[in-house]
């Protein structure tokens, strides 16, 4: 959800246009990200040409959140009324130490002990 919600940020996307799964593979993340668009609106697209600026976004908006604390979330960073059945699962700090993974930015302080 950080992911969507930075490509909403970073790219001006109407936020019920895109939607993504995730799932691991030997312990890694993939992301299969999708225009909720029948045929398509070129968001995804959109998406991969920029990935850098909506990771970008999507991990400030995951570090820099003060509305929760690192083992949970809210509307600030990852919840929304869309994915409500999942919010007891959603952890900004999973999301902000994959995303500084990726783009080796400061993990939470927890994990960079």
């Amino acid at each position: 959800y950080a992911i969507l919600f930075g490509a909403v940020e970073a790219l001006d996307i109407p936020v019920n246009e895109v939607d993504g799964v995730i799932y691991y593979k030997d312990r890694r993340p993939s992301f299969i990200l999708y225009d909720n668009t029948p045929g398509g609106a070129g968001y995804v697209r959109m998406i991969y040409d920029n990935l850098y600026d909506v990771f970008e976004k999507a991990y400030k908006r995951v570090a820099n959140c003060t509305g929760c604390g690192p083992d949970t979330s809210c509307y600030s960073c990852l919840r929304s009324y869309q994915n409500q059945n999942l919010h007891d699962k959603l952890e900004r700090r999973l999301a902000w130490n994959v995303l500084g993974q990726i783009l080796d930015k400061p993990l939470p302080y927890e994990e960079s002990l």
